[in-house]
C-alpha cells in the first residue's frame, strides 16, 4: 500500500434523499467549527477564529479530479467535514472553481454547503456581508442542523454566542430572499434514554418553522457514532411517528439516509480515499463492502494493521474511524 495521507476529496455520500454526492472537506482535519454539535462524528476540538483560509481551489480539484470514481452517477458535490465551509475567506473562490467544475465534468447540478446558524449568520455581518450574498448566489442548497430542542439546547451544542432571536430573524430573512435554498435538517437520536425531538420539542419547533415561514424540513437520523459515547440512534417506529406528526402539521419533509450503491464505483488509490473517508464518516464493514468492493476490504485491513484505523462499538455495531 503506497502512502495514504489526509486529502480534501473523501469519497461519495449516498443519500437517499440527495443522491450520490461527492464528498469536499476544504478545511482538512483537525476539526475546526463554530459549534460543538452533540451529533458529530468529528472529534471535538472546536475552534472559534472568525475566519480561516482553506488549501487553493486548484489543490481541492486536483485531489477531485486524481480520485474521482466512475461506474456510478453522480448528482452533485457536498462540502462539509472538518468545520464550516463559510468560516473560509476564500469560500468564494472555491464556489466558482466547484461550479465551474460541476459544468465541465457533467456531474449533477447541485452544490450543497453544510454550515450552521452561527455560521450563516456570522457571514452575514459587517465586512462578510458580501461573502454571504455570493454563498447564497452560488449554491444550490445551503444545510443546516437545527437542534432546537428545549432547555437542552446549550447541551446539544446550540451556539451560545447569540440570543436565540437573532439567529430566528436570520432565518426568517434569509427564506423571504431563498426559500428554495434553505433546507432545515432536524437530527434525530437518543441521548441515554431520552428522545430527541420528544413531542414537547416538536411543539416548539414546529412553532418556529413557522415563524421563519418554512415549507419543509429533512428529517436526519443519526446512524453512525457521534463523538459522545451516549448519543444512540433512534427507534425506526420513533423516526416514522416524528416524520408523521411534521406531515399532519402540513410541512413537505423528506428523510436523509445512508444508502450505499447496490455496485461499488471503480476508484483511484482506494486505501487514500478509504481513509479519509473514514476520518470523517465512521462506517460498518457492509457500509465499505458496499462501497468500495473487495479492494476496500484489503485497504481496510492493511489501514488496521497500520494502526490508522480503529473499531468503535456502536449500537450493536461494529464502526470503522480513522485516527
Amino acid at each position: 500500500m503506497s502512502e495514504v495521507k489526509v486529502e480534501h476529496f473523501y469519497g461519495i455520500y449516498p443519500s437517499s434523499a440527495y443522491g450520490n454526492l461527492l464528498l469536499v472537506d476544504p478545511l482538512l482535519p483537525p476539526r475546526k467549527c463554530y459549534v460543538d454539535c452533540i451529533t458529530c462524528p468529528l472529534r471535538r476540538d472546536r475552534v472559534t477564529e472568525a475566519s480561516l483560509t482553506a488549501s487553493q481551489p486548484s489543490q481541492i480539484l486536483g485531489n477531485i479530479e486524481e480520485r474521482l470514481p466512475t461506474g456510478v452517477e453522480l448528482n452533485g458535490v457536498l462540502l462539509w467535514g472538518s468545520g464550516d465551509p463559510l468560516q473560509l475567506v476564500n469560500i468564494h473562490e472555491i464556489l466558482l472553481s466547484l461550479r465551474a467544475f460541476l459544468s465541465s465534468r457533467g456531474i449533477g447540478r447541485k452544490l450543497y454547503v453544510h454550515t450552521s446558524l452561527l455560521g450563516l449568520l456570522k457571514c452575514s455581518e459587517g465586512s462578510a456581508q458580501e461573502r454571504a450574498r455570493f454563498v447564497l448566489e452560488q449554491v444550490d442548497v445551503l444545510l443546516i442542523p437545527f437542534l432546537w430542542y428545549g432547555a437542552e439546547k446549550y447541551l446539544l451544542g446550540w451556539p451560545r454566542e447569540r440570543s436565540f432571536s437573532e439567529y430566528l430573524e436570520l432565518l426568517r430573512k434569509t427564506f423571504e430572499s431563498n426559500r428554495d435554498k434553505l433546507i432545515i435538517e432536524l437530527h434525530l437520536f437518543k441521548v441515554h434514554e431520552n428522545y430527541y425531538p420528544e413531542h414537547f420539542h416538536i411543539d416548539e419547533t414546529v412553532a418556529v418553522l413557522r415563524y421563519i415561514k418554512a415549507e419543509a424540513l429533512v428529517l436526519k437520523p443519526v446512524d453512525r457514532p457521534p463523538a459522545s459515547p451516549h448519543v444512540k440512534p433512534l427507534p425506526e417506529s420513533r423516526v416514522k411517528r416524528v416524520c408523521e406528526f411534521f406531515v399532519e402539521e402540513g410541512f413537505k419533509v423528506n428523510i436523509d439516509r445512508y444508502e450505499p450503491p447496490s455496485t461499488p464505483p471503480r476508484w483511484q488509490k482506494t486505501a487514500t480515499v478509504l481513509y479519509n473517508h473514514l476520518l470523517r464518516i465512521p462506517s460498518k464493514y457492509v457500509e465499505i463492502k458496499a462501497m468500495y468492493g473487495d479492494l476496500g476490504i484489503i485497504a481496510l485491513n492493511n489501514l488496521l494493521s497500520k494502526n490508522m484505523v480503529s473499531r468503535i462499538p456502536w449500537s450493536g455495531d461494529i464502526y470503522f474511524t480513522g485516527k
